[in-house]
């Protein structure tokens, strides 16, 4: 809602209204500081009635306007002017004005309406009756109102021209003002048809639309006889308005860029200015005050003499506006005028719009929605053009933020969008000219750099990892980003682009495990470990069918009895060659490729067979725990599928512990939490690996009822510190507080034993008791002691 100045300022005569006067007059004068020194006067325009009525409200209005013009030029530029009635006016003049100074105003007055239109050269003094009062013990408008009133009634009953000081008490308190003042609307039958029916031809005709908007500048120009318009408009990415559209012929007293544009906040606060017709209409630059002071002192500074503005529209939301200014003289605006500049202004509006649309089609295909980085394929079809066509050394990055999943589920999505977008204006930053930056997907970002030295641009990247890292202080919460970056060093510029970035990515994905931001450069090392992983690829279902994938088991033991009290099933490749390929050669690639879902089923249906063949041999089943990923608990079927096989083999759920990584969590916590939970309820014992070395371990625990928490073997890797030892003894507690079984990985030794003991540990697994084999190797140990010192 326009509530503010422009419900301040009557439209017509830009004086204020009596809403407006009572705050600004009430306020100076309640403290006493004109009591004895002010005067005030209420000047009535007796003609102005007949005028309407002989000559239409048109020229009646005109002649208004004008009348206010002259009224503001002969007083000093600090009294306050109210429009109280139709044609009355009341005048606060700060100083005390005598009978003379009253007449010298009048004389000056008459003089400057009579060079302003030849109307006031009919007219005399006495078809205009004054009021006036000097300020006395008066404490609100209201009442100086009421005071100076009577002096004007008496001067229009004993038809004088002006009464000092009259006041006679009224019995009824009848008062006249202030009156209510007709609305001051502009209609279409002012306009010019023939040439705003030439402009609309022009315009619509163009080819270029952007020159055209320039032309029909120049000529809206020579039309009103000014000596510039501008389109302020808001810009594309939301953060200011700036100058799109320029025609001037006129040297301004000061050239400044930051004319060109205006804050967010001022650009938005100038909504307020305009009238329901969508103009803001100045006859002079001291007007502007009234409304908005950084306005009217950069239009001062730039010699502006008057002005007028059409705001502009696109879907009823406010985007700036159309700006036309007299440098040379201090003008009138004509009803005639206004209604011409407001047809004109939609007009361009129109044409604005099409603009923008073209623009916003662009700008989707090419922009990131979110971070208003180019995309992908923009990034690609110019950056083969620069790979190309400039011959400076060349390096294609990529880097993504390692901790992001978390980050998203720790401290919500609008957390790590704030993050994204202050990513992508630093990088804005960050580049040189002729470099460029995209946002791939999610938060992986690629850059396309120059450099002439290797060491200096390895100096610009670690500088930048540095200042991501950073970021974390322009979001609400304390978050410390980690970034891996890949870089590859351009040297065949023949090669396709989409291998360039191949190779980015796999530098960057060759860091593995890193818990502070690094980088890493594509060599001959790395593109060895691809062709391996996409050979790997290639033969792994094919594999899975002849059953390569073969099923290790390690215990774990108690360290107090030394028995075996459960088993991790371990899966080992083995090729027809002999050949033995560990997990981590192959598992993080099945992660990525999702052909971890076959492989952890296979694992599960061979665990089973082993857990059956126990049973029908009267055995005692010994719990076997098994790895469930991330992407198997994003699947709906996973419940059905882990009770169907325990089902398929009769295998009882209770025997069979699910392993699940708390980083299986960290994408989609509140999914995975759930799937796992309905895993519990279906009778399976769940495990939570690697405890303590992620983000939230704790946090989930209040989520997830697990029946056992792996401590992590870098727990153990050096001997524990006073500090670690405290925090050990206490997760133990905690767990045990909870009915939570613990169990140490990585035990190598009787000083590790030793210290479980110390802290409290009753299970541990690890060299020390026994490596990880296959069944047939490892049966006849199980239901032995396992007395430890196997290393």
């Amino acid at each position: 809602m326009k509530e503010n100045k422009i419900q301040k300022i009557d439209s017509l005569t830009k004086l204020f209204t009596y809403d407006a006067a009572q705050t600004e007059i009430n306020h100076y004068i309640q403290d006493g500081s004109g009591h004895g020194k002010d005067t005030v006067l209420l000047i009535q325009l007796n003609w102005w009635e007949d005028v309407c009525r002989t000559k239409g409200i048109y020229v009646g209005n005109l002649l208004l306007a004008k009348f206010s013009f002259v009224l503001t030029k002969v007083f000093h530029k600090t009294d306050l002017f109210v429009r109280v009635g139709p044609a009355t006016f009341f005048v606060y003049s700060y100083g005390h004005m005598n009978r003379i100074d009253i007449q010298r105003i009048l004389y000056q007055l008459k003089t400057s309406l009579e060079k302003t239109d030849t109307f006031f050269n009919e007219i005399d003094n006495y078809q205009m009756s004054i009021g006036v009062w000097h300020v006395k013990n008066e404490t609100s408008f209201d009442e100086l109102l009421y005071h100076v009133e009577q002096s004007l009634i008496h001067a229009k009953e004993t038809n004088q021209h002006v009464v000092f000081n009259y006041f006679k008490e009224n019995k009824d308190d009848i008062r006249s003002y202030p009156k209510a003042i007709p609305e001051y609307n502009i209609e279409s039958q002012n306009i010019d048809t023939p040439y705003i029916t030439s402009i609309m031809n022009f315009l619509f005709g163009c080819m270029d639309l952007n020159l055209g908007i320039e032309m029909t500048l120049s000529r809206i120009c020579d039309y009103f006889d000014t000596q510039q318009i501008y389109i302020m408009e808001k810009s594309y990415s939301q953060d200011g308005y700036m100058i799109t559209h320029n025609w001037t012929s006129h040297d301004t007293l000061v050239e400044n860029a930051n004319f060109n544009r205006l804050p967010l906040l001022v650009g938005n606060q100038l909504q307020t200015i305009y009238n329901e017709n969508n103009l803001f209409v100045c006859n002079q630059i001291s007007d502007l005050t009234k409304y908005n002071v950084f306005l009217a002192l950069r239009a001062e500074i730039q010699g502006a003499k008057s002005l007028m503005q059409c705001a502009i529209f696109d879907g009823g939301k406010y985007i700036g506006y159309i700006c036309m200014t007299d440098y040379q003289k201090e003008r009138v605006w004509t009803l005639h005028e206004m209604s011409m500049f407001s047809m004109l202004c939609r007009i361009i509006n129109m044409s604005i719009l099409q603009l923008r649309v073209t623009y916003m089609n662009q700008h989707v295909m090419n922009c990131d929605s979110l971070t208003h980085a180019w995309n992908m394929h923009k990034f690609t079809q110019v950056a083969t053009e620069k790979i190309i066509n400039n011959h400076k050394n060349k390096a294609l990055v990529t880097f993504d933020i390692k901790n992001f999943k978390f980050i998203n589920s720790e401290y919500g999505y609008q957390s790590g969008n704030t993050i994204l977008i202050a990513i992508a204006q630093f990088l804005n930053g960050y580049i040189d000219q002729d470099e460029c930056y995209a946002r791939v997907d999610n938060d992986t970002f690629v850059l396309l750099l120059y450099y002439d030295d290797i060491d200096f641009l390895q100096m610009r990247l670690s500088s930048l990892l540095q200042k991501v890292e950073r970021i974390h202080v322009m979001s609400d919460n304390e978050i410390q980003l980690i970034t891996i970056m890949g870089v590859y060093l351009i040297e065949n510029i023949h090669e396709s682009f989409s291998e360039m970035m191949d190779y980015a990515n796999m530098a960057r994905k060759s860091i593995k495990d890193s818990h502070h931001s690094c980088l890493a450069f594509f060599n001959d090392q790395i593109k060895s470990q691809n062709i391996k992983e996409h050979h790997l690829a290639q033969i792994m279902k094919q594999s899975l069918k002849d059953e390569e994938f073969i099923i290790y088991y390690q215990p774990k033991v108690n360290i107090y009895n030394h028995c075996c009290i459960g088993l991790e099933a371990l899966v080992r490749w083995q090729r027809p060659d002999g050949e033995l390929i560990f997990p981590n050669d192959f598992i993080p690639l099945f992660g990525k490729n999702h052909f971890i879902l076959q492989l952890d089923i296979y694992v599960l249906e061979k665990v089973c067979e082993q857990i059956r063949e126990w049973i029908d041999h009267d055995k005692n089943p010994i719990p076997i725990s098994v790895n469930i990923s991330r992407v198997h608990l994003e699947s709906q079927d996973i419940v059905y599928q882990l009770t169907h096989l325990c089902d398929k083999y009769c295998v009882p759920r209770h025997l069979i512990e699910l392993e699940i990584t708390e980083t299986a969590f960290l994408e989609n916590e509140k999914i995975a939490v759930q799937r796992a939970i309905e895993l519990k309820q279906a009778g399976f014992m769940l495990s939570m690996d690697d405890f303590g070395t992620g983000f939230s371990s704790l946090s989930l625990l209040k989520d997830l009822f697990v029946d056992t928490l792996k401590l992590d073997r870098t727990f153990f890797i050096k001997e524990c510190g006073e500090r670690e030892k405290i925090i050990l003894m206490n997760i133990i507690q905690m767990a045990k507080q909870l009915h939570v079984s613990i169990i140490s990985e990585g035990i190598e030794t009787m000083r590790q034993v030793d210290f479980l003991k110390e802290i409290d540990c009753d299970i541990a697994q690890g060299f020390y008791y026994s490596r990880p084999y296959p069944m047939d190797i490892l049966e006849e140990k199980l239901w032995a002691p396992f007395l430890g010192g196997e290393i």
